[in-house]
């Protein structure tokens, strides 16, 4: 309803989310349906942030749950990851 109301009002949107299946497929649907540009969810970004570790840790799996052994190069990139902040921000690479 949000995003509706910024294009009724002539709002640019820009968005980015986490890279990974069901980011990439909410995306699609935020650009889709609200023209948005999605900014900082290409194959390059999530290689960079593959490759520099987040400043922070990703969450353990809570006990009983499952652990998903995913490679390096399935792995989710999380939106509040420093590489995808600072393509978002416009800053220089790390």
């Amino acid at each position: 309803m949000l995003f509706q109301l910024a294009v009724a009002h002539g709002v640019h949107l820009r968005y980015a989310g986490d890279i990974d299946a069901a980011g990439r497929q909410i995306a699609a649907v935020v650009a889709s349906t609200y023209g948005a540009e999605l900014v900082a969810m290409d194959d390059d970004t999530a290689s960079e942030a593959r490759y520099h570790p987040p400043a922070t840790p990703r969450p353990r799996p809570r006990e009983g749950e499952q652990s998903r052994a995913l490679t390096a190069a399935t792995a989710a990139v999380y939106q509040e990851h420093d590489v995808l902040l600072a393509r978002v921000l416009g800053a220089h690479r790390l």
